[in-house]
């Protein structure tokens, strides 16, 4: 079953969000800063340009550009069978694992509005977060450390009943969840890869992309709304300023779902076909092992 439309307000405070760029957006697409695509479009001319090349590794693995193209459409296939549909928002609460980027790029895909959340975030933060984006879904990882991601995401459900779909990335599901697994089963490729393909060349590049945490003095989560461009224009500018290229291996231990993690790690290196290499903060030895393996030029 289709899930309900956004809340008006939700909707009017991200077109405020975007048409704030007024005037300067014809200046950023003139001079090529925005480039009119998506997020989705970008990645796969990355995948394009380099298929085979290591896009992504953990402790637990590695995935090519194409192995990440391919389980992400197959993903997005299973996240639209939910009845999620594109422009609703989803929240992320993972910590820095392979399943974590594949689950990212699979929302963008499906046309899905993913909404930022670190793990450490208990009930409290996550209702506000829910409530201040009209959250329709909840990601989240339940061996997350010693934290009961399982049980927040049951709470979640219970109080905020729009929260209609959750979905478990790794560990034991809470009840009424969903496997990411069981979503990326039994998909045909060309089938799924025609979907994604088909929302995506329905998004606009200045729609909302992604909501973002935003720091402040209150103690209450904010998010900031980031559209297509403005994302792919600062993760572009991002890599270009640090000098990085193909042969960039960056390893990052900070929570991936986070705006460092995505606009300072993940999406600067796909931009340019590097590798990003997810570490632990918490395990120093994980992190020299993996600076050893994968021959790591920024950290």
């Amino acid at each position: 079953m289709p899930t309900p439309a956004l809340p008006a307000d939700m909707v009017s405070r991200a077109a405020r969000a975007v048409a704030h760029y007024g005037s300067d957006a014809a200046r950023y697409r003139a001079s090529g800063d925005w480039r009119g695509q998506t997020i989705v479009t970008a990645f796969r001319e990355t995948v394009a340009r380099r298929p085979d090349a290591l896009a992504l590794a953990s402790i637990e693995g590695e995935l090519s550009y194409a192995e990440l193209d391919r389980r992400s459409d197959a993903i997005a296939m299973g996240l639209i069978e939910t009845g999620l549909e594109p422009g609703a928002p989803i929240i992320f609460q993972l910590g820095n694992e392979l399943e974590s980027v594949v689950a990212w790029y699979a929302a963008l895909k499906a046309g899905l509005v993913p909404v930022c959340s670190i793990p450490n975030h208990r009930l409290h933060e996550v209702q506000l977060i829910a409530q201040a984006t009209g959250a329709r879904a909840h990601v989240f990882q339940a061996d997350y450390r010693g934290y009961d991601l399982a049980g927040t995401s049951e709470a979640l459900g219970a109080s905020c009943p729009q929260v209609g779909v959750r979905i478990v990335t790794r560990g034991s599901a809470s009840k009424g969840a969903i496997s990411l697994s069981d979503l990326e089963q039994d998909h045909d490729p060309a089938h799924a890869r025609a979907r994604v393909d088909a929302i995506q060349g329905s998004l606009a590049p200045d729609s909302v992309a992604v909501y973002q945490l935003s720091g402040g003095t209150t103690g209450v989560p904010k998010v900031i709304p980031h559209t297509h461009e403005t994302y792919l224009s600062a993760a572009t500018r991002w890599a270009a300023n640090l000098g990085w290229g193909e042969e960039a291996v960056n390893l990052h231990f900070l929570p991936i779902m986070h705006h460092a993690g995505l606009g300072t790690a993940l999406l600067p290196t796909h931009v340019v076909g590097g590798a990003l290499v997810l570490g632990r903060a918490v395990d120093g030895k994980l992190l020299v092992d993996l600076i050893e393996r994968h021959r790591v030029t920024w950290m």
